[in-house]
């Protein structure tokens, strides 16, 4: 090896053979006899592409940039044909002063150069600036987070399972909603119900996080909490919770699941550690099913999946390692708990006096009734005989369970009565919002309101939300996949181009002037990018 680098020096050989080369060299060598022509190099046979001119890439860029990056545009093989037709007539022309023609590129280069464009740049002209930012993602790293209970994130999420009721007849899929706290990334409150996304759902969640725990579940107070900005929250009385404790709700922006991408994540490894291995789940997408058939192997109750989902949180998720935080949810709440006063938390009365709205009903028959349902209670009839004329008792209830409300006189507010559902059977864990479903849905049948008729309507209204759910599922699946794909023309697009086609084939006659310096983009002002190109008047005389 010294003897090469001296060689190397003496003939001003800046890149001289490694010692792998000389010694290939020298067995070859060796083993033909000492033969010296073995160490010619013989020509490759591997074909070798043709080197087109600059003029030709050129034209191929400004065709793409004129024709190609824009919301209607031709494909690939008709722009390819408008580019051969262009320098046809363009080497017809040149003809007269020059015997140099301007190459004509095939069908593969073109693809080629549009196979190399940037993807952000083509998805922005072909399909807008909101679709191309909503498919290249990007995000920063979130700052860390010091104190417990500073950022908390809220979602629903349709359950991938299939679930019967006691006597084995299938109900459909539940909806989660769940409430993470992003320091340590522990599950401080859940709700786990045929209940569609509502503010009663957010709720009792709610409820879950605040109250005191006596086994030691992660659970306060929180600084901050982001939702979306849904039907399920816009409520005045969440909101009014919030401000009474002292806390801010965030409402993430419509069609931005990545701002709340951490309980997002959580969905994603709920669904591999848990769901997915249930008898009668649906798995993430009809792809990943198949032939399975989920509903004939449903198996669970929704009593039983939410045994099932506490012990898994509890005793499994937040019990493992977590890459985000380096160590398990369970043991970074505990040194966080170290190292700060311990969060605010309530009794469970607190929390549903907290939680209660307020209406003003008159009482009759020992009753109290709005939204045409009913309560009664034993201490009704005394306190309606102590109302005055017109005068109306106040009732407070739980948007959430309708199943009680309490009601007080006006002159003596803090004395409050309790009293119950008159249909236990149908009010029983009754949100208001399933309530008004029912009653909207029995108003467009022209049903008068009964206790067995809304029953099976409140059933009828969760499988109509499953099927909703489901379809957009499918659509956003399917448009996804669709995306990678060519666009069919349309009859404009069609017509767009074949006026193309006749502007860029013009008499013999006419001169081809390219502009100068650069070919920009002319979708808009705010374009990403440039092509840096040269006259090709200039390059004619080459």
């Amino acid at each position: 090896m010294v003897e090469l680098k001296l060689l190397a020096v003496s003939y001003g050989d800046t890149k001289p053979p490694c010692y792998t080369s000389a010694y290939n060299w020298f067995r070859q060598f060796r083993e033909s006899n000492f033969n010296p022509m073995v160490l010619v190099k013989k020509p490759s046979t591997r074909p070798r592409g043709k080197q087109l001119c600059k003029a030709t890439h050129i034209i191929i860029r400004d065709h793409i940039n004129t024709l190609y990056l824009q919301r209607t545009h031709p494909n690939i093989k008709s722009l390819h044909a408008f580019i051969k037709a262009f320098i046809e007539n363009e080497n017809k022309a040149r003809m007269a002063y020059t015997s140099n023609a301007i190459d004509i590129p095939s069908l593969s280069t073109v693809h080629r150069t549009i196979k190399n464009l940037n993807g952000y740049l083509l998805d922005f002209h072909h399909h807008g600036r909101e679709y191309a930012a909503k498919t290249h993602k990007f995000g920063v790293k979130q700052a860390p987070l010091h104190t417990l209970l500073a950022l908390v994130e809220g979602d629903s999420h349709l359950v991938d399972l299939e679930l019967i009721d006691q006597n084995g007849n299938n109900l459909g899929r539940p909806w989660l909603f769940v409430l993470i706290e992003l320091m340590t990334r522990c599950i401080i409150g859940w709700e786990l119900s045929f209940t569609p996304p509502c503010a009663a759902k957010v709720l009792r969640a709610f409820r879950m996080a605040l109250e005191v725990s006596i086994d030691g579940r992660p659970g306060g107070r929180m600084e901050e909490l982001v939702l979306d900005n849904g039907m399920e929250t816009a409520n005045h009385t969440f909101q009014n919770i919030a401000d009474l404790l002292g806390f801010k709700i965030t409402y993430g922006p419509p069609g931005c699941p990545n701002v709340k991408a951490h309980v997002e994540r959580f969905f994603g490894t709920l669904n591999t550690s848990l769901i997915h291995s249930i008898p009668g789940t649906t798995f993430s997408n009809p792809v990943q099913r198949g032939d399975y058939n989920s509903e004939k192997n449903a198996c669970l109750t929704i009593e039983q999946l939410n045994e099932q989902f506490s012990n898994w949180v509890q005793n499994v998720y937040h019990e493992s390692y977590h890459s985000g935080i380096n160590q398990s949810p369970r043991m970074a709440w505990t040194a966080a708990l170290a190292m700060q006063l311990p969060p605010e938390r309530y009794s469970k009365d607190d929390v549903n006096a907290l939680c209660r709205s307020l209406t003003y009903r008159k009482l009759a028959n020992g009753r109290v009734r709005f939204s045409k349902i009913s309560w009664t209670g034993p201490a009704l009839a005394e306190i309606a005989h102590h109302l005055r004329s017109n005068q109306k008792a106040l009732v407070y209830y739980d948007i959430s369970d309708l199943s009680t409300v309490w009601v007080a006189h006006p002159d003596r507010p803090t004395e409050l009565f309790e009293a119950f559902a008159t249909e236990p059977g149908y009010q029983n864990h009754l949100s208001l919002f399933e309530h008004e479903l029912v009653l909207a849905q029995l108003k467009e049948q022209h049903i008068a309101f009964n206790e067995s008729t809304a029953r099976q309507t409140l059933t009828e209204i969760h499988r109509e939300i499953q099927q909703i759910s489901e379809e957009r599922k499918l659509i956003s699946t399917s448009k996804k996949s669709q995306s990678s794909k060519a666009i069919k023309k349309t009859a404009v697009q069609k017509q767009t181009i074949q006026n193309t086609h006749n502007s860029l084939t013009p008499p013999l006659s006419n001169r081809i002037e390219v502009s100068t310096d650069t070919l920009e983009f002319t979708d808009d002002s705010e374009n990403p990018s440039t092509y840096t190109v040269i006259n090709l008047r200039d390059v004619r005389h080459e």
